[in-house]
């Protein structure tokens, strides 16, 4: 498993071959994430639209 120093990473949940997501708790307020990384170190342009997207979405659903 990785590590990014902000965060507890509790586990993967999600896997292909673009991208991998997380379920993680934020360690400066305890607040539970999803964390979603690429796969390849340098992600297509298509890839970089696609997690924009899907970033705001989730936006909207979540702030209405």
């Amino acid at each position: 498993m990785i590590f990014i120093s902000a965060f507890h990473l509790k586990g993967k949940i999600y896997e292909s071959f673009n991208s991998l997501a997380y379920r993680a708790i934020r360690h400066s307020d305890n607040t539970p994430v999803i964390i979603k990384l690429f796969q390849q170190e340098y992600p297509s342009p298509k890839e970089l639209a696609r997690c924009k997207l899907e970033y705001e979405m989730t936006s909207m659903l979540l702030n209405g």
